[in-house]
């Protein structure tokens, strides 16, 4: 997400947005967006790989460069509502990570 669109993307979330990822569970878009500025200094890019459309589903899987592990591949399952992202379930390798909180892998 472009660090300077945070409004716009706010626009296409749902104020539930429920969000799973290995770090962090989230049941409202605030928190979501919160969570997504805190990470945005470490990240220096984002390559889209490739985006699968099934009804309601939409899979993007995309490397996202990091100045502090470098790059990591994620996928992330959104659901659609109406026009809006409902839900999203982000899939990683959290190892890289693990520095961070304390764990090792």
């Amino acid at each position: 997400m472009d660090r300077k669109r945070y409004q716009e993307t706010a626009r296409l979330l749902d104020e539930g947005l429920s969000f799973r990822g290995p770090f962090d569970n989230f049941s409202d878009r605030t928190c979501f967006l919160t969570a997504v500025q805190r990470l945005a200094p470490i990240v220096t890019a984002i390559r889209k790989r490739k985006t699968f459309v099934d009804g309601p589903d939409v899979c993007v899987i995309y490397d996202m460069v990091t100045e502090a592990v470098g790059t990591v591949a994620i996928a992330e399952w959104y659901r659609i509502g109406g026009d809006k992202i409902r839900s999203i379930v982000a899939i990683f390798d959290a190892r890289p990570f693990g520095r961070f909180f304390g764990t090792s892998g």
